[in-house]
């Protein structure tokens, strides 16, 4: 699919949706991808190796969404919806037992942990899967910008930083 039929048939989609993203807070709309996906949600703030910004994982009673605590809050935002958009298009994932509960009992940076969240996402989506994703997050993003302000996405002080984010998303302010 070229990347234009792509953004169509996302967008269409995204339509179809019964969420008001004039009110976008991230907690409520993870809330709702729960509801929508049947299975809790749980984030986890975490050290993640350096070629990773963001990991879905599974196991039979929830889904875990990793992030890197550290980047400007708006683009954790990004990752986290970027995560959540493979949830909503059925993507699979890793599929984790006792691999996942080891995994988020030892939560430190260490480098064995580090290795087994890498070890998890070997059988990571397929490229078109990331594009697919990275496409309807970046959707649900201008769509919050445009309904709610760019307040929505972010709470960071420096709304220089912000802005210089969300243009590099391909978002200013004149849209």
């Amino acid at each position: 699919m070229s990347p234009g039929t792509l953004q169509r048939y996302l967008a269409e989609e995204l339509d179809g949706w019964d969420y008001d993203f004039s009110r976008f807070e991230i907690s409520d709309f993870i809330a709702w991808v729960a509801a929508r996906h049947g299975k809790p949600i749980h984030l986890v703030p975490w050290r993640l190796p350096p070629e990773l910004f963001g990991a879905w994982v599974v196991n039979d009673s929830a889904d875990y969404v990793f992030y890197e605590a550290g980047p400007l809050h708006v683009h954790t935002v990004h990752i986290i919806l970027h995560e959540l958009c493979h949830i909503l298009l059925g993507h699979r994932t890793v599929h984790a037992g006792r691999e996942l509960d080891a995994l988020l009992t030892d939560r430190g940076p260490r480098i064995e942990a580090q290795a087994a969240l890498r070890s998890l996402l070997r059988q990571s989506a397929t490229d078109e899967q990331e594009l697919e994703a990275e496409t309807l997050s970046t959707l649900i993003q201008q769509r919050v910008y445009q309904r709610a302000g760019i307040a929505a996405l972010s709470h960071v002080s420096d709304v220089d930083a912000m802005r210089q984010f969300m243009q590099g998303l391909g978002m200013d302010e004149a849209e």
